[in-house]
Formats: C-alpha cells, sequence, structure tokens
C-alpha cells in the first residue's frame, strides 16, 4: 500500500474487519510521509493527540534534562491515536527497543518498519500477549492431478470444517502432481 491515509485506512479497515489481529510496518516516524498513525486513527474513529505516556517516556529515552524540550520531530514520535494502549515493551529486544512500548489500537498493532525492529517487537507480541497455540501442518504430496482428488477433497474438507486444508497443483520433472 502506497504512503497515502485514504489507501492505508481502507486496507487496515478492511483487514481489521475480518481479521483477529492486524499487524502494521513502518510510517510511525517524525517525517512527512509518515502517515500509518493518521490511518489508524481514523480506522480507530478517533484523533491524534499527544500522548503523555508517551512523552514522558520519550523524555527518558533521549535523556533529556530536566526543564528541557524534546526536539520538535522526538515530540512528534508522542502524537498518537487518542485511546490507543501503550504495552509493556519486551526485556529481550535490541538494546534501542527494549524501553519502546507496543502501541495497539483496537486490534491494530502499530510496529516499526525496521526489520530487526519489527521482528523483536512481533516476538514479544507473540510470547507476551497471545496465548499459545498447538499448531499441526501437514503435506501430502500425491502424483495425481488435481482434478483427479476433487470429489475426495471435498469429502475430507466436509468431515473436518475446523482444519484448513488447502489443494496446489504442481509439475515435477515434466508430471503433474498435487501438494
Amino acid at each position: 500500500v502506497r504512503d497515502e491515509i485514504d489507501e492505508i485506512a481502507a486496507e487496515l479497515q478492511r483487514l481489521s474487519a475480518n481479521s483477529d489481529l492486524v499487524f502494521t510496518s513502518g510510517g510511525v516516524g517524525p517525517t512527512h510521509d509518515d502517515v500509518t498513525l493518521k490511518a489508524v486513527a481514523q480506522v480507530c474513529g478517533t484523533s491524534l493527540e499527544t500522548n503523555r505516556q508517551m512523552l514522558e517516556l520519550l523524555h527518558h529515552l533521549k535523556a533529556v534534562p530536566e526543564g528541557d524540550s524534546l526536539s520538535a520531530a522526538d515530540a512528534r514520535l508522542a502524537v498518537l491515536p487518542v485511546g490507543a494502549q501503550l504495552l509493556p515493551p519486551s526485556k529481550d529486544g535490541p538494546p534501542d527497543q527494549k524501553q519502546w512500548p507496543l502501541l495497539l489500537c483496537k486490534n491494530i498493532f502499530v510496529l516499526p518498519g525496521v526489520p530487526k525492529f519489527f521482528q523483536a517487537k512481533f516476538d514479544t507480541i507473540l510470547r507476551e500477549y497471545l496465548p499459545p497455540r498447538h499448531l499441526v501442518t501437514r503435506r501430502l504430496i500425491l502424483a495425481a492431478p488435481e482434478p483427479e482428488l476433487v470429489g475426495g477433497l471435498d469429502m475430507v474438507v466436509a468431515e473436518h470444517p475446523g482444519v484448513k486444508i488447502g489443494s496446489y497443483p504442481v509439475e515435477t520433472e515434466g508430471k503433474e502432481g498435487t501438494v
């Protein structure tokens, strides 16, 4: 999605309405093209304003002496959707992200765009904020074209509605098959 508020908001709205959780990546810095938070606020039916808790955290993180102000760019980092939650950060992330909170607005986690920071925050969410899930996957490769499997697949899907079953035609060494 391009850095256009309406495009981001439309996609977030669609995803938010159809998913338990949505994760954004990037667009949360202080520059003119960092518009993700504006789109998140729009989807959450709120506005942006300076978040006092984030402002205080930034003073601490940036080691701003008492009585001094943050730079304008740093102060912009405290402008968040009204009602967004700042969740405690990971103790295991990269050193400069250990103190940075997770931002959650309704069911949308707003994560940094830098891959190592994104990964650290995502891992924290999985480990500390989501219930553990037992996931079992199986892969069956058949030496039969997909159309020959339709009847049997339809029966298995009907008998096991809680199981995700996919069928993917493949060609290996000139022979048709199905995964």
